[in-house]
């Protein structure tokens, strides 16, 4: 506990001490000093206990919303499968089970890691990517349903009971046309070959003047990893061959 807290709650408690022995001397009835102090005593006791209480965060996973957090895709091209590009969008939700609000400054994944807990040098990827509040509007136009996505970045203020969605986000992968010969595909691959179990998430936040920092491994839900490495090998014939592939970026 800092030192603020304890000095805001010796104030507290002492100007609690000074209202119980003013009330002596102004109610003479001793039934109903006994009753007022003991309301005051249960209220004050109320109150330290939950507005004097620091935050409390916490980091979970949403199961409920499904959600994939890598996603390896694979395109039909000219009678081809090609395996192009990875999303990497795992979500979170943050919460506040303590007596007061905080102040996120910083919320970011640290690292990447196998089911091991061996962190991963995943390819291309940030080594920290930030996360941010995540929303959904719905726009109707034409009659026609869509969805406009909403981003907003650090800081974040937590009040208690408060729960926030963050989303983590990135794409990466191959483009290959000249950019890619066949060493740096191989490279690609041996990175990719581990297939990522969990990430860490660290969040940074403020109470006063205390800076604080918790963090917690997150299970990642993975699709299409084995077909996506499968699929590399088949064109490049296990890198032994480079396929006359067409050129295309990837949007981050």
């Amino acid at each position: 506990m800092s030192k603020m807290v304890i000095k805001g709650r010796f104030v507290f408690w002492f100007i609690i001490v000074l209202i119980i022995l003013g009330t002596g001397f102004l109610i003479a009835d001793w039934g109903n000093w006994t009753l007022t102090i003991a309301v005051l005593i249960v209220t004050a006791l109320a109150f330290d206990l939950s507005f004097l209480r620091p935050p409390k965060l916490w980091i979970s996973k949403p199961d409920e919303l499904e959600i994939s957090d890598l996603i390896f895709f694979l395109y039909e091209e000219n009678d081809q499968i090609i395996p192009r590009d990875f999303l990497f969008q795992p979500h979170i939700l943050l919460g506040n089970t303590g007596g007061t609000k905080s102040i996120i400054t910083k919320v970011q994944i640290t690292s990447v890691k196998d089911q091991n807990g061996k962190i991963l040098d995943f390819p291309e990827l940030p080594k920290r990517i930030e996360g941010r509040q995540y929303s959904r509007q719905i726009i109707w136009e034409n009659q026609k349903q869509s969805f406009n996505p909403k981003e907003t970045p650090p800081p974040f203020v937590l009040l208690p009971n408060d729960v926030l969605l963050l989303r983590f986000r990135d794409r990466r992968g191959i483009e290959w046309g000249k950019k890619w010969d066949i060493e740096k595909i191989a490279a690609f691959y041996k990175n990719v070959s581990i297939k990522p179990s969990h990430v860490t998430v660290e969040v940074t936040y403020r109470w006063g003047r205390d800076v604080k920092t918790i963090s917690k491994d997150v299970p990642l839900i993975v699709e299409q990893h084995e077909k996506y490495l499968k699929q590399l090998l088949n064109l490049t014939n296990d890198f032994s061959i480079l396929p006359a592939i067409p050129e295309r970026d990837i949007p981050l």
